[in-house]
């Protein structure tokens, strides 16, 4: 009795594992959803930041030209709340992304019941928010080192 315990845990192990990584349609279709919404959003938002870091450049050449009026600690202040704003968009585009997994729904994707965005779509946002925080650190200094 014991020697068929012992050989049917490597069984229930199995069947666990295999039940921990299968997702419900609605899991499924719901992790879609989210994804797409947060590349949307994060699209939307990538494209409203690009006027806004050339806006803070113009300010900061204005600053070291001397020819206008410096405001360097306002753009100070709108560039860090576009850096929380960047930090909070790409949290939860990370977390959208890394609660999809494609593993899960097989059954769902290899039916074509669901149409996830191929990967490649969407892993390249990461790299721009790179850019966009480190930018925006530059700027930051830049612009506080004229009294911001």
């Amino acid at each position: 009795m014991k020697r068929v315990l012992i050989a049917a845990l490597p069984l229930a192990a199995v069947s666990l594992a295999s039940c921990m990584t299968t997702k419900s349609y609605s899991a499924c279709k719901q992790d879609v959803e989210r994804l797409k919404t947060a590349i949307s959003n994060t699209a939307a938002f990538l494209d409203s930041v690009e006027p806004e870091l050339q806006a803070a450049e113009a300010a900061a050449r204005v600053c070291d030209t001397r020819l206008g009026t410096c405001e360097a600690s306002a753009w100070v202040m709108r560039l860090e709340i576009l850096r929380a704003d960047a930090d909070s968009e790409r949290a939860y585009f990370t977390r959208a992304n890394e609660t999809w997994r494609p593993e899960a729904c097989l059954d769902y994707t290899s039916t074509y019941r669901l149409n996830p965005p191929p990967p490649e779509r969407y892993r390249a946002y990461y790299e721009s928010y790179d850019k966009v925080t480190a930018r925006t650190d530059e700027l930051i200094a830049e612009l506080e080192a004229f009294g911001g």
